[in-house]
């Protein structure tokens, strides 16, 4: 009993370092398929946000409507070429990785306070002025584009600069 409570504990921190390892290899493109697969999706959601103009609720209805009908159809396909089709109702969100998902955002947002507490109240001038001059920076950038397009960029330079880097250090 004592092997399986040390291994459910090391099981719960390697799914973390798991998932940051994986998030690690995807902006280094060390899994050229996620790397792009992710690049891909961001940079159509984009155009399709802000070249084309549409609202976000109809892209998503858009998705469901795909989903649903490709769903349907493969499985009605399935059915007259005399196979079984794929049962989906184990497609569940289970609680522990809901609990996870809602844990790690907890924990974001207890960090993000701990840090405006942190330069709000501490005495130090210098960590102060880099914060308010930080965030006055990026309000300055704001006022250039959206958040939509922020976030779009972000996500490019996040997966362009940090290869970049590594390869530049390298040689």
């Amino acid at each position: 009993m004592d092997g399986t409570a040390g291994t459910e504990g090391s099981s719960s921190s390697s799914s973390c370092s798991d998932s940051v390892g994986i998030a690690r290899d995807v902006f280094l493109w060390r899994r050229k398929n996620l790397s792009f697969t992710l690049l891909l999706v961001s940079t159509a959601i984009w155009v399709l946000l802000e070249v084309y103009q549409f609202n976000f609720l109809t892209v998503a209805s858009w998705l469901a409507m795909s989903i649903v009908s490709f769903t349907f159809l493969s499985g009605s396909i399935m059915r007259l070429l005399g196979k079984e089709p794929p049962k989906l109702s184990g497609l569940e969100i289970s609680e522990k990785s809901a609990l996870e998902v809602a844990n790690s955002f907890r924990g974001v947002v207890e960090e993000f306070t701990r840090w405006m507490f942190h330069v709000s109240v501490e005495k130090e001038w210098f960590v102060f002025a880099q914060a308010v001059a930080g965030l006055l920076v990026l309000s300055y950038v704001a006022t250039f584009s959206d958040l939509l397009t922020l976030l779009y960029t972000g996500i490019v330079m996040g997966m362009t600069v940090p290869v970049i880097y590594e390869k530049m250090g390298i040689k």
